[in-house]
């Protein structure tokens, strides 16, 4: 699928022309694709990048995939952020990664924007004790391997069932597992994408906002574009993430309790503090 855009994308730039190009990019290949066309039509380049990919899909790929991948992926990336004359990175764990090795580029640290709709978020009652019901933790976005979900809710949930109910808005190619994993748990609930309003909704309705990714060493490095979009609502935030995702949370956002990845029993130490 990406050869196909790729090969469309070069057919329509073709007879144009540009002042710069900007590539941003959680996927190695679309920052190259900017690459070459910054290379071929001799202007500048922008790079915005949400993630290293190289050491990422080694957290994914088996290694004798790797063995043969890793250098091939490897000289990409050399290329493509050697050509590039500003690079922006939304998270600053990525700095010794990119600033040792691609000394040509000016650097910046524009992190993940907010949509408009969560900037008027209305003020919120944080009080999580509710008299008629059980506070519901709610989870909002991909389920898949690197959010890891199907590593902590269902021991988390097991343990909290007679206290709080969970909510998973969403679907990836963990969806499946995470399914089989609660057995059809009556604390946890699982549903299929929603539309934006739909999703306000569902933020303003919850008490506490989840957030998890999986305990790999690539994403010690990342700042998730999930945490801004928890912040602004201004609700209660229990966060499993480790290395710079747990610092800027634990400096940068009220109300909002970390824990590693993974560790059930921290989760809920974490959220005992929470208010």
């Amino acid at each position: 699928s990406f050869m196909a855009f790729y090969i469309q994308v070069k057919k329509i730039v073709a007879k144009e022309d540009y002042d710069i190009v900007y590539s941003t990019s959680s996927r190695l290949f679309t920052a190259f694709l900017g690459a070459r066309i910054s290379n071929k039509k001799k202007i500048p380049l922008y790079l915005d990048i949400r993630d290293i990919f190289v050491e990422s899909i080694g957290d994914i790929l088996k290694p004798q995939f790797l063995f043969f991948l890793r250098p091939i992926l490897n000289m990409i990336e050399r290329y493509t952020f050697s050509t590039a004359k500003h690079i922006n990175l939304v998270s600053r764990g990525f700095k010794n990664y990119f600033e040792t090795r691609y000394l040509q580029a000016n650097y910046s640290y524009f992190t993940n924007g907010i949509d408009d709709e969560f900037l008027n978020f209305p003020e919120l009652d944080r009080n999580l004790k509710k008299e008629s019901t059980k506070p519901t933790i709610l989870y909002a976005g991909n389920i898949g391997d690197g959010q890891g979900l199907h590593n902590i809710l269902p021991e988390l949930s097991e343990q909290l069932e007679d206290h709080f109910s969970f909510k998973v808005i969403g679907d990836g190619r963990k969806k499946e597992r995470l399914m089989q994993s609660i057995n059809e748990r009556r604390s946890i609930k699982v549903l299929p994408p929603i539309s934006r309003s739909e999703l306000f909704e569902e933020y303003m309705n919850a008490d506490i906002l989840f957030l998890h990714l999986n305990n790999y060493s690539a994403y010690e490095k990342v700042l998730p574009s999930k945490v801004f979009e928890y912040a602004a609502t201004g609700k209660p935030i229990l966060a499993g993430v480790n290395g710079y995702s747990a610092k800027f949370i634990n400096e940068e956002i009220p109300n909002a309790s970390v824990f590693n990845s993974g560790n059930h029993k921290e989760a809920i130490a974490a959220l005992e503090s929470l208010n």
